[in-house]
């Protein structure tokens, strides 16, 4: 399974495709208002549907991301988002 959660920590693995965006949305809406943390290391690449659930997150609640030591196109698009563009 490509997306686990243990505790505070979701940990995405290999390659997230887009029809797991609703399980992602699921254990979100499970978890929030919580401090989570997102476990990256072990993630290949993953679909901007999944990367638009976890900024939403971040953007009502607190969220910090782990990332591999070798940096992902997707890692990009996450650190240089802007919260403060963001209107929810």
């Amino acid at each position: 399974m490509p997306i686990k959660s243990e505790g505070k920590t979701i940990s995405l693995s290999a390659v997230i495709y887009e029809d797991e965006v609703l399980e992602l949305r699921d254990q979100l809406n499970t978890l929030a208002p919580d401090e989570l943390v997102f476990d990256l290391r072990d993630c290949d690449d993953v679909h901007l549907s999944v990367i638009q659930q976890m900024l939403a997150y971040k953007k009502m609640y607190s969220c910090t991301f782990e990332f591999s030591v070798t940096p992902k196109l997707y890692q990009k698009v996450i650190e240089g988002f802007d919260m403060g563009e963001c209107k929810i």
